[in-house]
């Protein structure tokens, strides 16, 4: 289990976090000629080089990163010949995702897996709350993103200078919610729910536009129950 949450681990610090926004659209923009595809690749092995090397696994380790460097680099540049969206979104974070699973499975029963359960057993609960904690920040911004893109045409253009505080406000209000759950303060989710929707509706009482509202009401929701579902997840794996 610990291979893997180091694996789930160096995929999202790769993919959400060192991955600049120009290395995205010279990658859509030029395909298997974009030079940010292989850089973003590289990024991927030496992540998962760095993230491995303490576990000792010999010669192993190395090629485990070269697999998940090559398989991200082919996903990749497959899904640079298809328009961006949420499908092509889902459809490359589960790819990549497979590519872990089963080099995880592919390797369970290697000689060095005893020894991965015995330095797991003090690093799991760390690794699995990095993951939680991190996967409520650009990965679901991220995610929600894509999903409003349908509708962000029909609300109100929001400043520049806001876009930024709204991303804040999304991760703050994860992470407290998330923290709240693992600390077994249901009530407290409660709390910061219905202080949201009182700050929320009187701003949006005032624009008197539905489709703003309903976009507001929209991407809300979607980042409370990205909280929620990560949080209880959290929680039934901790305990």
């Amino acid at each position: 289990m610990t291979l893997l949450l180091l694996l789930l681990l160096s995929h999202l610090l790769a993919d959400f976090f060192l991955q600049p926004n120009r290395w995205i659209l010279c990658r859509q923009s030029n395909g298997w000629r974009s030079p940010a595809l292989y850089q973003h690749a590289a990024v991927h092995g030496l992540v998962v080089l760095l993230l491995l090397a303490p576990l000792g696994l010999g010669l192993q380790w190395p090629a485990i990163a070269a697999i998940i460097a090559t398989s991200h680099l082919l996903i990749d540049g497959i899904k640079s010949r298809y328009v961006d969206s949420l499908t092509t979104f889902i459809a490359d974070q589960v790819a990549h995702l497979l590519v872990i699973g089963l080099l995880w499975l592919s390797l369970a029963s290697s000689h060095w897996q005893a020894l991965l359960a015995q330095l797991g057993q003090q690093q799991q609960p760390l690794l699995l709350l990095s993951l939680l904690y991190l996967s409520c920040l650009t990965p679901a911004s991220v995610c929600i993103s894509k999903l409003l893109s349908r509708w962000s045409h029909q609300s109100l253009n929001e400043r520049p200078s806001l876009l930024a505080a709204g991303q804040t406000i999304g991760y703050l209000e994860r992470l407290l919610i998330v923290s709240l759950i693992l600390a077994d303060q249901f009530v407290g989710v409660g709390f910061l729910l219905a202080a949201k929707s009182i700050f929320r509706f009187g701003d949006l009482s005032k624009q008197h536009d539905r489709s703003l509202t309903e976009y507001v009401m929209l991407g809300s929701l979607a980042s409370v129950s990205w909280a929620l579902v990560t949080g209880i997840i959290g929680r039934s794996a901790l305990s």
